[in-house]
């Protein structure tokens, strides 16, 4: 319900940051970040310092399900006298309590935060390679690797699937070695010479429970001339069949299939949120971009029992979410000099769902990471500055915060669509047996699968090709003779004015099609005209957008 539990301090006088957490199936919370000088990593009213060796070491933190002290370790080295520091960049948990780290160490670091010592080094003191690290629940040293080469290499996000084996994923630049074993396997950076580093490329790496090579990918393209950004992944999420999702940004034409076939993918403008598929074995699956004029990025991934896909970051201007070439489904950040957030949900085979925006007038905001629960229901943290509505629907949750602040939010798996479109519900519960059910106000009634409904006796309902007619249409799934959570079908279509100001026009609406009486209209802004006989479900026309109706014209609104 969103009500507070409870909020911890770590650290000291110094700089310190924590940049990520994780939680395990016991509740115990797990965070990691940097912290500079002495601080105590004990939350209650015991004291646990640690001091940094260098500019800057890497803090890992347990804390229980009530925030009480478990235990912290420290990572890190003397530096190399030129305050450049290490960095840790994300924290994953698996099944056994096993801790995994990884982000980048300059020069020699020591890995082991007990009294032995296991130290990696890089071979040149001012670049930086990727560490992978692993603790165990008590956070003892299970194992560190390094990964890299004679140039600049981060580890940006890493996760752990059932078998324990770990993937990272980043970007590196010139020519890296990616088995952290005995062997080799180099991959080089596209564009690569003698005489240029190239490009940064992605990268995504699979090791195996032990801490061993099995593979590594990677994706990109050429420098772009005149751009200082590159190629960037910023998170890595794994389902439960061992496949690998990624997502970031691109600013050039980039291939994305890191096999001997090549599936190129050229942003619409500045730079396009990428969203990358590959099997277990590293194979390429499916690559989708969302993109718009100016820029996007995604910065967080996330996957649920299905495999259906959630992203998050930020975007600017009138972008299409929907990654086929059409329908379409777009969203406006109200105006091109303030980001909005942004939420997209893909089905596992990278087909468009639903995608949300947070956005307000005058304020932005940047959506920075994503989780998603057994029940569908998507989570999402970031910051914004100024006002902005947080409810992506017909009302408002407007929050305001002049200098900036961090907000957290919580989206239903309620289906707010495009009339026309597919969604997916899965059931809030587990079991043996499934059994959808529809309640059309008649009642819950059996379903089965057919041209429209599939997965009806599995945990996942896949609906496609929605009618608006079905508008309200609830669902739930009878699990084990247990009735599931309810959830719902809702259309909504919003002004997007990209051609013209006119009502008529299909491409002036988010879904691509002109409303019916079943849809919600949302006019958030800028000025719309009618010139004929039109109906909706609702209609919602905030401060600031005009709507006019011309002689002879009518707006029959149902509701």
């Amino acid at each position: 319900s969103g009500n507070f539990i409870w909020a911890k301090q770590l650290g000291g006088a110094a700089d310190d940051i924590g940049l990520a957490l994780a939680v395990d199936a016991s509740g115990n919370v797990y965070t990691t970040g940097s912290f500079e000088g002495t601080g105590d990593f004990d939350p209650g009213a015991g004291n646990f310092s640690m001091t940094s060796s260098g500019t800057d070491d890497i803090f890992i933190s347990k804390l229980d399900s009530s925030g009480n002290f478990i235990w912290a370790k420290q990572l890190g080295g003397p530096g190399n006298g030129a305050s450049l520091y290490d960095r840790v960049y994300d924290i994953a948990v698996d099944a056994s309590e096993n801790v995994y780290t990884t982000g980048y160490f300059h020069n020699v670091v020591d890995f082991d935060p007990g009294p032995g010592t296991y130290e990696l080094a890089t071979s040149d003191p001012f670049d930086y390679d990727i560490f992978v690290s692993k603790l165990d629940g008590n956070g003892n040293f299970v194992w560190a690797k390094q990964m890299g080469g004679m140039y600049n290499e981060t580890g940006t996000s890493i996760a752990v699937d059932a078998n324990e084996n770990v993937y990272t994923t980043g970007t590196f630049n010139g020519r890296g070695d990616f088995d952290p074993g005995i062997d080799s396997f180099i991959l080089a950076a596209t564009g690569f010479s003698q005489t240029s580093l190239g490009g940064n490329d992605i990268f995504v790496s699979k090791l195996n429970a032990s801490g061993n090579f099995v593979w590594a990918k990677q994706m990109g393209g050429q420098h772009v001339t005149g751009l200082s950004l590159e190629d960037y992944s910023s998170s890595i999420a794994v389902d439960v069949k061992g496949n690998v999702y990624t997502t970031g940004y691109f600013p050039g034409t980039a291939d994305f299939d890191p096999g001997p076939s090549t599936y190129n993918l050229t942003p619409m403008g500045g730079r396009d949120i990428f969203i990358s598929k590959l099997n277990a074995s590293g194979n390429f699956v499916w690559a989708k971009q969302i993109g718009g004029p100016y820029a996007e990025e995604g910065n967080s991934i996330a996957v649920d029992t299905s495999g259906n896909v959630y992203t998050t970051g930020y975007f600017i201007g009138n972008v299409d979410f929907d990654p086929a070439n059409g329908p379409y489904y777009y969203l406006n950040s109200t105006d091109i000099s303030n980001p909005a957030i942004f939420v997209s949900k893909l089905n596992t085979d990278g087909n468009f769902l639903w995608a949300k925006a947070f956005r307000g007038f005058g304020g932005n905001g940047y959506g920075l990471s994503i989780t998603v629960d057994n029940s569908g229901n998507a989570y999402t943290t970031g910051t914004f500055f100024g006002s902005v509505d947080f409810d992506p629907g017909l009302d408002a949750y407007n929050l305001d915060y002049s200098v900036g602040a961090i907000f957290v939010s919580k989206l239903s798996p309620n289906a707010v669509i495009c009339p026309s479109v597919g969604t997916s519900f899965t059931s809030s519960i587990a079991g043996n047996s499934y059994q959808w059910q529809v309640n059309t106000g008649s009642g819950f009634s059996n379903i089965s699968d057919n041209t429209i409904y599939s997965g009806t006796n599995t945990i996942t309902l896949q609906i496609d090709n929605t009618p608006s007619s079905w508008y309200g249409y609830q669902y739930r799934c009878v699990v084990d003779g247990t009735n599931g959570a309810v959830y719902s079908l809702k259309f909504v279509n919003r002004w997007t004015g990209i051609t013209s100001t006119a009502w008529e026009t299909a491409s002036n609406w988010s879904c691509y099609r002109v409303p019916d009486n079943y849809s919600d209209i949302i006019i958030d802004s800028g000025m719309v005209i009618l010139n004929s006989y039109a109906g909706c479900r609702s209609i919602t026309v905030n401060t600031g957008a005009n709507l006019t109706l011309l002689t002879g014209s009518v707006l029959n609104v149902m509701h």
